[in-house]
């Protein structure tokens, strides 16, 4: 089977908990990694699917839904008005 290049997971982590003299990630920018990796497993997944690696799509295709379910898990409906509905739709779709 052809091994899938990468990054380690811990430069994520890495990026997310910052050290303490350095200031925390903005959550936005939070946001926008957590969409990058959703992002990155689909594209993974379909190169798995293409290569007819069930396994590692089945896996790789888990962890986006895990990456987008807790995206709309921390959607707070009431206080986002508009725009957490249209996330809240985008992270359905």
């Amino acid at each position: 089977m052809y091994a899938m290049i990468q990054r380690p997971e811990s430069d994520f982590y890495n990026q997310v908990m910052t050290a303490d003299d350095q200031e925390p990630v903005a959550s936005h920018r939070l946001i926008q990694m957590l969409m990058e990796g959703a992002l990155e497993r689909l594209h993974e997944a379909k190169i798995a699917l293409a290569r007819g690696d069930s396994r590692l799509q089945s896996e790789l295709l888990i962890k986006t839904v895990a990456i987008i379910g807790g995206l709309r898990e921390s959607l707070d409906l009431e206080l986002g008005g508009e725009i957490a509905q249209n996330l809240d739709d985008l992270y359905d779709y």
